[in-house]
């Protein structure tokens, strides 16, 4: 597949090859398009403009669009695991520790708001594109593992077995990977902020078997 699309108009006042400046602008201009629009859906041609920079530019900096790309997802993984660390900070229980993840998610939104969309849009392209997959593999697993660390922290009953400890860290994962989701469709920061909420809800009482209607005969 071909990294450029139909060409865009050309910036103005472009920037020396080698420029520190130029680097940054790339950076930039990707995560705001390969947040929105994946890797397959954005050209060359959108980065450089977005960018203000020469196509030379680019390949002087990052060699390829795929280079470009991982750059910008590993730049945002480090981001995120780094604000995720300061969740275990103070020896928290896991109680606490689903709070402050909960918190840091509305917190992400808020500031930082193409951080979500971008971990999304590296979940997807890694599983399409085999060679960012390859490429990316171990920053994916960054984030993995440490969520790892926080099913370590769960009550005993939540984790009976190395298996199953392993199975509640892939479950962590996948709740916040929807929330990844809402943070892209919800139809407002309200809507997000209250999903948040009925998670955090949820996860705190989830479902016991004195909630549950109890069984009539026939």
């Amino acid at each position: 597949m071909s990294e450029s699309k139909a060409s865009a108009p050309r910036p103005r006042g472009r920037r020396p090859a080698g420029s520190q400046s130029g680097r940054q602008q790339l950076l930039a201009a990707g995560l705001e398009l390969f947040s929105r629009q994946g890797f397959a859906g954005t050209s060359v041609d959108e980065i450089v403009t977005a960018a203000n920079v020469t196509v030379p530019v680019l390949y002087h900096h990052f060699g390829t669009k795929a280079g470009l790309y991982a750059a910008v997802a590993e730049q945002v993984y480090a981001r995120v695991v780094e604000h995720h660390e300061t969740i275990l900070q103070g020896e928290p229980d896991f109680t606490e520790v689903i709070d402050r993840l909960m918190a840091l998610a509305e917190d992400l939104y808020r500031r930082e708001p193409a951080l979500s969309p971008m971990l999304l849009a590296v979940l997807i392209d890694t599983q399409r594109d085999p060679e960012l997959g390859e490429r990316l593999g171990d920053t994916v697993r960054s984030l993995r593992r440490f969520f790892d660390r926080v099913a370590a922290l769960a009550p005993q009953e939540l984790r009976p077995t190395p298996a199953a400890q392993r199975s509640l860290a892939r479950a962590l994962v996948t709740i916040m990977n929807g929330l990844d989701v809402s943070s892209v469709i919800a139809p407002s920061r309200q809507d997000y902020v209250s999903t948040i909420s009925a998670l955090r809800l949820l996860l705190h009482r989830g479902v016991s078997r004195r909630e549950r209607p109890a069984a009539t005969g026939s």
